[in-house]
């Protein structure tokens, strides 16, 4: 019975699956927007610190997430 509840009260409505598509479509899109407007030139401009601090602060959170994933989520797929 339980099984049942479960399955019932953890499911994603279609409009909102349909939704949350839709706002990942629009940040790729803006991402890529963003992307396109750097140049090599800019980059030669601002030099290898803002390269180096993005690689750390990158490594630092993907770091710190698989931390907390690997302690409060006890459950397997």
């Amino acid at each position: 019975m339980l099984k049942k509840a479960h399955g019932a009260v953890y499911h994603t409505a279609p409009k909102i699956a349909k939704f949350r598509d839709l706002i990942a479509w629009f940040f790729t899109f803006g991402l890529v927007g963003l992307g396109m407007q750097i140049t090599m030139a800019s980059i030669k401009q601002a030099g290898g610190q803002p390269l180096i601090i993005g690689t750390v602060v990158g490594t630092v959170k993907a770091v710190g997430a698989l931390i907390v994933v690997l302690l409060f989520v006890s459950e397997t797929i």
